[in-house]
């Protein structure tokens, strides 16, 4: 066994399963394609894919700078991949990258460096790249790239929490959708809300709503996942101007799945991004902000499909 650092970028494909259910042997197909059209960036950068994982891959790099600069030409090639391809067709990927100590042995490679990349490709937005702060680090100033930062994140398997940046690789990295009319059937339109009294319980209640009126939680309820725990607890409702408290059972997030101090905190994003890439949706503007419309009927079980797939 030998031990080095190296930088590590993990990719994957989002929403693979859903798409080998619809088309397997096109989805296998499409997804070959692309990864051999990444091979020649990552030769390029001096780098190498050690491990293909049907959906994705795990590639090693001497520097950082160049694992970087890749994954980004990597990100552009899928988009104009996608641009000749069917809606149906298209693939996007996320990508984690993150530069620490490695073992390599039997021609793959182990060790924190890797574990690390593959949890911020877990958390990355579909067509962009996560990176850690060490990444950062080496890349800031060196690299003509907007970068986000997402603050620190806790995740899976990881003893502390790690401080996040995301490259957003222009808007065309996830596939443009056609805006469909608005439907007639009863809906739900979930939206943030907001107090404009000044009154801090009501502002206090507002942010009770806001986290806990969700149909997501809904669906985590209704799912068959492990260990789901339920706690008991009061919350202030204001009832005919007096702030009036209620004893509510609800279930405990923190237990909904082995080690789920480990999942990243925005996991309920994700559901919900995944299920945009089903076009069942309606969006536009309210004010300034971007609204989605969902039906609430599709996106229950759909919902309840995600969480079973992935922890039950």
């Amino acid at each position: 066994m030998k031990r080095r650092l190296a930088a590590i970028l993990v990719a994957d494909v989002v929403g693979y399963s859903a798409k080998v259910q619809r088309d397997e042997v096109g989805t296998v197909q499409t997804v070959k394609g692309h990864i051999s059209a990444f091979e020649p960036n990552l030769a390029l950068h001096h780098g190498r894919i050690v491990k293909k994982t049907g959906d994705g891959f795990v590639a090693e790099f001497t520097s950082v700078v160049e694992a970087v600069a890749c994954a980004v030409e990597l990100q552009k090639t899928a988009t104009e991949r996608n641009q000749s391809l069917g809606s149906g067709d298209q693939t996007v990927f996320r990508i984690g990258i993150h530069t620490g100590d490695i073992i390599e042995d039997d021609n793959d490679i182990f060790g924190d460096g890797v574990n690390i990349a593959s949890r911020l490709e877990g958390i990355a937005a579909p067509g962009s790249i996560a990176i850690s702060a060490k990444v950062f680090e080496d890349v800031d100033g060196r690299l003509d790239l907007a970068f986000k930062d997402r603050g620190l994140k806790t995740l899976k398997n990881i003893q502390r929490p790690l401080k996040v940046f995301e490259i957003e690789v222009g808007t065309a990295a996830v596939p443009q959708r056609p805006q469909p009319d608005l439907p007639d059937k009863p809906s739900i339109a979930i939206l943030p809300l907001q107090t404009f009294s000044g009154n801090i319980d009501d502002e206090f209640l507002a942010d009770g709503l806001t986290e806990d009126l969700t149909i997501l939680h809904y669906a985590e309820y209704l799912s068959d996942v492990p260990s789901k725990q339920y706690v008991q607890y009061e919350v202030p409702i204001l009832e005919h101007g007096h702030k009036v408290w209620h004893h509510v059972t609800q279930m405990n997030r923190d237990a909904f799945v082995p080690g789920a101090e480990g999942l990243d905190p925005d996991y309920l994003e994700q559901v919900i991004r995944a299920y945009l890439e089903t076009n069942n949706h309606a969006e536009g503007r309210v004010g300034a902000a971007q609204a989605f419309l969902f039906e609430m009927a599709a996106l229950v079980p759909f919902a309840v499909r995600y969480f079973e797939e992935r922890f039950g």
